[in-house]
């Protein structure tokens, strides 16, 4: 997947499809995927990782962001950028746990934002988006519904940049709004963002790694790989893709969050109540172990 998106970049550039800086793009996309391969290898301290992150945020958010008189935005919605896009690579890589779970979801984003980019004309990004969904898929024939490869931080935090970023263009060039963006990660952004806002809550030490995600209590409780991966894609067409649809045909203003709204809201109920079911049947396994 890794080297699929990054040899795209300057395939699509040589063809003049591609819409924004390539040199620095990939510089950013290398950036995470070398410390990612390196922490997969020999741990590495999680303040260096933060840091080498958020560089390569900045570094996306400029080339986005870059206009003919500077920047397209305020500097506190460039730092929400920054910030965003930070927390997409690590989030990602917080939810490669379980068999072809991030490999289908990496394909979700590439079908659904490389539509909406193909629809506003940006056929370099959708392209992009495109290609490195399609390598997910192809590696879920290694990794599920049996996991012979793992993806590992490297190609974790690759693609949470890469699809964060072709979002983040979408938006900026007025493609699509905020609203599509939540709704196309919803199950991914409401896991993560509720279990990590829980920890700290708790005081614990979030930044280590632990098995609280929804998902990974699933698993716990006894439900099986195959069965977490179909029902985070369940959610996806089900409920994400549907509300997805009916974003496109809301005009703008306040009604056009609606949807993302009702989406955040019910993965919110959704996570709530799976930790609920969850909670005594993780107990009594772990009792018995």
């Amino acid at each position: 997947m890794v080297m699929v998106g990054m040899l795209a970049v300057p395939a699509l550039d040589w063809a003049h499809a591609w819409p924004v800086r390539p040199g620095f793009f990939m510089l950013a996309l290398a950036l995470v995927a070398a410390i990612g391969f390196l922490d997969d290898r020999s741990p590495r301290p999680a303040l260096l990782r933060l840091l080498v992150h958020l560089v390569a945020a900045g570094i996306v958010a400029w080339v986005m962001l870059e206009g003919a008189f500077g920047l397209r935005w305020p500097a506190w919605q460039v730092a929400l950028a920054v910030l965003a896009l930070a927390w997409s690579i690590n989030l990602h890589n917080f939810m490669d746990g379980s068999n072809g779970l991030l490999a289908w979801q990496a394909a979700w984003y590439g079908a659904t934002l490389s539509a909406q980019l193909f629809i506003g004309g940006e056929y370099g990004m959708a392209a992009f988006a495109m290609l490195t969904g399609a390598a997910a898929l192809g590696f879920l024939t290694l990794n599920w519904p049996r996991a012979r490869v793992f993806m590992g931080d490297g190609a974790s935090g690759f693609i949470g940049l890469a699809f964060a970023a072709a979002a983040l263009f979408g938006v900026v060039q007025k493609l699509f709004g905020l609203s599509e963006s939540f709704i196309i990660a919803s199950a991914f952004l409401v896991d993560a963002t509720a279990t990590l806002l829980l920890r700290m809550l708790r005081g614990e030490r979030f930044w280590q790694g632990h098995r609280e995600h929804l998902y990974q209590r699933f698993i716990r409780a006894g439900r099986s790989h195959l069965w977490v991966s179909l029902a985070y894609l369940g959610w996806n067409l089900v409920v994400a893709l549907p509300m997805l649809v009916w974003t496109r045909y809301l005009e703008g203003g306040p009604l056009h969050f609606m949807p993302a709204g009702i989406v955040l809201l019910l993965a919110l109920l959704v996570w709530f109540l799976g930790r609920l079911w969850c909670a005594p049947r993780v107990q009594q396994r772990e009792r018995g172990a």
